[in-house]
C-alpha cells in the first residue's frame, strides 16, 4: 500500500509540475516570470516519461555538491551503479566544488577529476538545459518506484530488499540503493578501477603495505557516530602485526590522518608511520594501492577501499560494508581467520 501511495504521489507531482512548467514557458512573459526548472522538476518530468513508457532508459547524472571529496566520488559512483544495475544511462557532471580545497578550486576539482576518471567513456552532461535526474537529490519515490513497480519492467533486474536500520540510510537517501545492496558494487568494480588507472599504473608496492585512515580533524571525540577512539584502531593494527608476524612477512605501516604527533602516540608504539596533514589526494592513492586497508568510518576510505584490491578491515557505519571486506568490532577485533584466508590469496596473486 506505501509502495502504490508513493507512485501515485509520483504521478500527481509530475504532471502539476510538468503542465505548470508548461504554461510558464508559454506565458511566463506576459505574467512577468520565467520557467523556474529545478532538479526535482526535471527528475519528476523524466520519471513521468519513464513510466508512461516514452523514456525507457531514465538518464542519471550526479551533481550539485559542495561536500568533500570523497563524500561526491561516493555519490557518482553509487549513481554509476544504480543506472548499470537497472539499465538506465549515467551521464557524468564533472566535480564544481569541493571542500577542504588546498589550492584554488578550478585545480583543485580538476585534480580529483583526473584522479577517479569518472567521467571516462561516459556521455557528459549538458551544459544549458540538463536532461538527467540528479542522483544527488534523489528522493525515496525513486527508489521505490523503479525497484518495486516499475522492476518487472525493465531491461534488467536488481536484487533489493529491505534494511532493518532502513531509517538511518535515509539520511543518505541517494545512497540507498547501494547501501541496501553493497554487493551490487561487485558489478561495477571493475568498470571503477579501470576508470581509475586510465592515467596511472598500478602501484607494485617495495615492502607489503598496511594503510590505515583515521578520520579526525573536523572529527573529534563528541561527535558521536563518526569518532573512533585510537585504541581500537591501535587493537586492530596489533591484530593485523600478529598475524604478519606469524607469516614471517616484511611489511610497513603507515596512518593517514590530520592532526598532531602526540595524538597518535600510542600508534607509533606500534609501528606506525605518520602521514598527518597529508596532500589529499597523494593520500587517497596510498590508501587504494595499499595491500591492505584499514577503513575509518568516511567515505574517503570507501571509496579507496572500492577500488583497491587489497585487504579491507570494515568499520562499522552508515554505508554498508561488501561481502568480502572484514567487520572489526568497536573494540577494534577482527576474524583472524577469515583475515589470513585472505592474506594467503594475496600472497599468492604477487
Amino acid at each position: 500500500m506505501r509502495n502504490a501511495l508513493y507512485v501515485a504521489c509520483t504521478f500527481m507531482e509530475a504532471g502539476v509540475i510538468t503542465l505548470a512548467n508548461r504554461v510558464r514557458r508559454k506565458w511566463g512573459r506576459k505574467w512577468g516570470g520565467r520557467p523556474q526548472i529545478s532538479s526535482t522538476d526535471v527528475y519528476l518530468r523524466l520519471f513521468l516519461l519513464h513510466a508512461l513508457g516514452r523514456q525507457p532508459k531514465l538518464r542519471i547524472t550526479c551533481g550539485e555538491r559542495t561536500d568533500g571529496a570523497g563524500a561526491q566520488a561516493h555519490t557518482m559512483m553509487s549513481a554509476i551503479n544504480f543506472a548499470r544495475a537497472f539499465g538506465h544511462t549515467y551521464v557524468h557532471t564533472p566535480f564544481a566544488e569541493i571542500d577542504h580545497g588546498d589550492r584554488p578550486m578550478p585545480l583543485w576539482v580538476e585534480a580529483w577529476e583526473n584522479l577517479f576518471n569518472l567521467g571516462d567513456g561516459e556521455e557528459p552532461i549538458e551544459a544549458e538545459h540538463p536532461r538527467a535526474i540528479n542522483y544527488s537529490t534523489f528522493h525515496p519515490r525513486l527508489f521505490y518506484a523503479i525497484t518495486r513497480a516499475f522492476q518487472k519492467t525493465g531491461s534488467q533486474k536488481a536484487r533489493t530488499h529491505d534494511n532493518s536500520n532502513a531509517a538511518e540510510y535515509l539520511f543518505h537517501p541517494f545512497l540507498y540503493y547501494s547501501d541496501g545492496n553493497p554487493d551490487s558494487y561487485m558489478a561495477v568494480i571493475p568498470e571503477l578501477r579501470k576508470k581509475y588507472y586510465r592515467n596511472k599504473s598500478p602501484v607494485k608496492n617495495d615492502l607489503f603495505t598496511v594503510a590505515v585512515h583515521m578520520r579526525r580533524g573536523d572529527v573529534g571525540p563528541d561527535h558521536g557516530k563518526r569518532f573512533t577512539p585510537t585504541d581500537a584502531v591501535a587493537a586492530t593494527i596489533r591484530q593485523v602485526k600478529s598475524i604478519l608476524d606469524g607469516h614471517q612477512a616484511h611489511y610497513r605501516i603507515a596512518l593517514y590522518s590530520q592532526g598532531e604527533p602526540s595524538d597518535f602516540s600510542a600508534l607509533q608504539q606500534s609501528g606506525a608511520e605518520l602521514f598527518l596533514d597529508a596532500d589529499a589526494i597523494w593520500s587517497m592513492q596510498q590508501l587504494i594501492e595499499a595491500d591492505i586497508l584499514i577503513m575509518s568510518k568516511s567515505s574517503f576510505s570507501y571509496v579507496a577501499a572500492l577500488i583497491s584490491d587489497g585487504i579491507k578491515l570494515y568499520e562499522p557505519f552508515w554505508h554498508s560494508p561488501l561481502s568480502p571486506w572484514i567487520t572489526r568490532t568497536t573494540a577494534g577485533k577482527f576474524n583472524s581467520s577469515v583475515f589470513a584466508q585472505q592474506l594467503q590469496q594475496l600472497f599468492k596473486s604477487e
